[in-house]
C-alpha cells in the first residue's frame, strides 16, 4: 500500500511553528584576515595579530632555551605551531606568526645556519608554512560554503513544509474533490471531500482503484478515462457520475497526468467539481422550455377552436329568420365560445398577476359553504351536459373565512371544471366541506381517470397537462389548477392532489385558515339602480368591428352615440360633441388612450365627462396608469354587455355643457 511520507524537521516545532536551526557563529580561525569597517571586527583582528606575535615570541624563547639540547633547527615544533595558529587565529595571523618565527631563528640563532643544509631547512619551513596557510584557508572556505548550502537547504526544506501544509489545508477545506492516483489508477491521496463523496475512510481508499471503491458500473468508466488520459499524456475535462449510497451526483472532473524527472507519466492528478445542482437546473430549464413550446401550441389550438363555431354561427345568423330557433341557437353558440375565449384570457392574466405578485385580493367575511353551494349550482348545467352526478356535503356548522368572494368562487369553479374534464359520462363527483384544527378543508373527489404517480408533484404547475396526446380530448391550457394553487396560497392556505393511480379517480384537497369569529351582519337589501336615461356617449376605438357593434348596442338602448377611430380624432370630436361618457381604448393610433384622457381632463369644457378605459391592457400596472391619466373606470376586454349596461345605469348624472 502506498503511503504518504513527511520530511522530518531539522529542529523541533515551538508553539506550533517550525523554527530554522540557527547558524553557528564562525570561529576566529574561520574568518579571513581582511580589514572590516566594523570596529568590533577590527578589534578582533588586532587581538588575533597580537596573539600570533605573542605565540611567535614564546616559541622563540622556548627554542632558545632548548637550543643547547637540540643543537640545530627542528622543524616539527614550529611547523605544528604554524598549523595550530592558522587554524585557531586565521590565515593572516598565521602568516605573521610564521614570519616572526622564521626571521627570529635566522636573526637570533645564526649558529645553526652555518651550512647550506640548515638554510634549506629554513626555506622548507617557510614553504611548509605557506602550504599550511593555503590548505587550511581552503578548508575554511569549503566549510563556509558547506554551511551556506546547508542554510539554503534548510530554508528550502522549511518552505517546502510550509507549502505542503498550505496545500494540505486547501485540499482539506475545499468542497471540490481532489485526488492523486498512480499509474495503475490506485489512489495515493484523497482529500476529505473525496472521502465524503464515496463514503469511505482514508484507510479504506488509499491503495485501491475505482473498481474496488465504486463498483463495476461506475468504476469501470472512471478507470478507462484515467488510463486514456495517462496514455495520451493530455489533460481532459469531462463529466463523471458517482453514486453515494442511493444518491446520484454528477461531477465536472479536470484530470492531468504527472511525470517523473525523465518525463514519463507515472500517475494522474484530478479535481472534481460537483455540478449536480447545475445539471438539475439545466434539466428544469429544458423542461420549462419544452412545456413553453407545448403551451404555445396548445394556446394556438385553444384560441382557434372557438373561432370555427363563431364563424359558422355568424354564417347561420346571416341566413336565419330573425328571432327564429336557428338564430337563437347560433347566438347561443357565439355566446358560449366568446365566454370560453374570455376565460382563457382571464386565466392567462391571473397567472401573470400571481407570478409577479401583483394580484389584489378584496377580502371580506364570507361563509364558505354558501360560496360552494352557489358555485356548484352555477356549474350544474356543465355536469348535466356530461351526465355526471354531483353531490355536495357541507355539514351543519357554518364555516367563516376572511377571503375574496370572487377568488374563492374561482377556486371552487376551477376544481369543479377539472373534475368534470377527467370524469367519464355517468361518473360521480363529490364536494365536501369540513372544519379541522382551525382550518376549512374542501375536498373535491371524482371517480374519473385518476392521476399517474409521476404527475402528482406537477399537477399545480402552470401549463401542465395530464392529457398530452395529440387529440387532447380533455382540452384546456393546464392553467386551472395552477390558478387554484396561487389563489389558495395568497389566502394563506395550501392545496394537494391525491390519487391511487390511473383509473382510480382523484381527490383535490384545499386547506384554508378559518376566520377568528363570526361576522356581524350589517346593512339592508341592496339598492336598485336608477332607471337608465339617454346619454351622449363617445366611443374611441381603432377596431372598426368592435366600435360598430358597441355603437349598435348603445343605439338600441336609446343613447346618442358618436365614434372615432384614432386618439386625435376622438379629442377633436369630444370638443364638438361634448359627451357625458367617453368609452376609450388605450392602444390607439396617433394618440394613445392615456394622451386622450389627459387632453380631455385639461379642457375645462369637458371637465364633467366620465372617462372609461375599455382595453385589453388589464394588469394592475395598466389600471394604475389609466387612473393617473384621468380615467374614472377601467374595463378589461372583452366586456360583458351586462357590465356596460350597469355602467351606463349607475354613472353619475353629469350636467350637460
Amino acid at each position: 500500500m502506498a503511503r504518504r511520507t513527511h520530511a522530518t524537521p531539522s529542529s523541533s516545532p515551538v508553539d506550533g511553528v517550525e523554527r530554522e536551526p540557527p547558524s553557528r557563529t564562525a570561529s576566529p580561525s574561520e574568518r579571513t584576515g581582511s580589514a572590516s569597517d566594523d570596529p568590533a571586527a577590527r578589534f578582533s583582528l588586532t587581538v588575533r595579530y597580537a596573539m600570533a606575535v605573542g605565540f611567535g615570541a614564546s616559541l622563540l624563547l622556548a627554542s632558545g632555551a632548548l637550543e643547547p639540547m637540540l643543537h640545530g633547527f627542528v622543524f616539527s615544533l614550529p611547523v605544528a605551531a604554524v598549523a595550530l595558529v592558522v587554524y585557531a587565529l586565521g590565515a593572516a595571523p598565521g602568516v605573521a606568526f610564521a614570519a616572526i618565527v622564521g626571521l627570529g631563528f635566522w636573526y637570533f640563532f645564526k649558529e645553526p645556519f652555518r651550512t647550506h643544509q640548515e638554510v634549506a631547512r629554513l626555506a622548507a619551513f617557510f614553504a611548509a608554512s605557506a602550504s599550511i596557510v593555503v590548505a587550511i584557508g581552503q578548508l575554511h572556505r569549503t566549510r563556509r560554503r558547506l554551511r551556506s548550502e546547508e542554510a539554503k537547504a534548510g530554508r528550502a526544506e522549511q518552505e517546502v513544509r510550509r507549502s505542503n501544509a498550505l496545500l494540505r489545508a486547501i485540499a482539506d477545506t475545499t468542497p471540490d474533490l481532489i485526488f492523486v492516483k498512480d499509474r495503475d489508477s490506485r489512489m495515493l491521496l484523497a482529500n476529505p471531500a473525496m472521502l465524503r463523496a464515496i463514503g469511505k475512510s482514508e484507510a479504506a481508499v488509499i491503495g485501491r482503484n475505482d473498481l474496488e471503491l465504486l463498483g463495476e458500473e461506475t468504476g469501470r468508466t472512471i478507470v478507462e478515462n484515467d488510463r486514456r488520459i495517462m496514455q495520451s499524456g493530455v489533460p481532459e475535462v469531462l463529466e463523471e457520475v458517482l453514486h453515494a449510497g442511493r444518491e446520484r451526483r454528477v461531477y465536472l472532473s479536470t484530470k492531468s497526468p504527472y511525470r517523473d524527472e525523465s518525463g514519463e507519466v507515472i500517475g494522474l492528478i484530478g479535481v472534481s467539481l460537483d455540478i449536480t445542482d447545475r445539471k438539475r437546473a439545466e434539466e428544469a430549464l429544458r423542461e420549462t422550455d419544452r412545456r413553453k413550446d407545448e403551451f404555445l401550441g396548445v394556446l394556438s389550438h385553444e384560441l382557434r377552436n372557438p373561432l370555427g363555431p363563431i364563424r359558422n354561427a355568424l354564417w347561420l345568423l346571416d341566413r336565419a329568420v330573425p328571432g327564429g330557433e336557428d338564430a337563437a341557437r347560433a347566438k347561443a353558440v357565439v355566446d358560449r365560445q366568446v365566454a370560453h375565449l374570455a376565460r382563457i384570457v382571464d386565466d392567462l392574466l391571473d397567472i401573470t398577476r400571481i407570478s409577479r405578485g401583483k394580484i389584489r385580493l378584496q377580502p371580506s367575511r364570507l361563509e364558505l359553504g354558501d360560496v360552494i353551494r352557489r358555485t356548484v349550482d352555477d356549474h350544474r348545467p356543465l355536469f348535466a351536459s356530461r351526465d355526471i352526478a354531483v353531490e355536495v356535503r357541507l355539514g351543519e356548522t357554518p364555516v367563516w373565512l376572511d377571503a375574496d368572494p370572487t377568488r374563492m368562487s374561482q377556486v371552487i369553479g376551477n376544481l369543479l371544471q377539472n373534475a368534470v374534464k377527467f370524469t367519464e359520462r355517468g361518473g360521480h363527483v363529490e364536494v365536501a366541506l369540513e372544519r379541522l384544527a382551525g382550518s376549512a378543508i374542501v375536498r373535491v373527489r371524482d371517480d374519473g381517470v385518476g392521476i399517474a404517480p409521476e404527475m402528482l408533484a406537477r399537477m399545480f404547475q402552470p401549463f401542465t397537462q395530464a392529457d398530452d396526446s395529440l387529440h387532447r380530448s380533455r382540452g384546456g391550457l393546464g392553467l386551472g389548477l395552477a390558478l387554484v394553487k396561487g389563489l389558495v396560497e395568497l389566502h394563506g392556505g395550501a392545496v394537494e392532489a391525491r390519487s391511487g393511480g390511473p383509473g382510480s379517480g382523484a381527490e383535490l384537497v384545499v386547506r384554508l385558515p378559518l376566520a377568528p369569529e363570526k361576522p356581524i351582519l350589517q346593512g339592508g337589501p341592496p339598492t336598485r339602480a336608477a332607471p337608465m336615461r339617454s346619454l351622449r356617449v363617445l366611443i374611441v376605438e381603432d377596431n372598426v368591428d368592435a366600435a360598430e357593434t358597441l355603437r349598435e348596442l348603445l343605439l338600441m338602448w336609446g343613447h346618442e352615440v358618436e365614434v372615432a377611430h384614432d386618439g386625435a380624432a376622438g379629442v377633436e370630436l369630444a370638443r364638438a360633441f361634448r359627451p357625458e361618457i367617453l368609452l376609450c381604448d388605450i392602444g390607439l393610433p396617433v394618440m394613445d388612450g392615456y394622451e386622450v384622457a389627459r387632453a380631455i381632463r385639461a379642457d375645462p369644457a369637458l371637465a364633467s365627462t366620465f372617462l372609461v378605459a375599455v382595453t385589453g391592457y388589464a394588469l394592475p400596472e395598466d389600471q394604475r396608469r389609466a387612473a393617473e391619466a384621468g380615467f374614472s373606470r377601467h374595463l378589461a376586454k372583452p366586456v360583458a354587455v351586462e357590465t356596460i349596461e350597469e355602467l351606463l345605469a349607475t354613472a353619475p348624472h353629469l350636467a350637460s355643457a
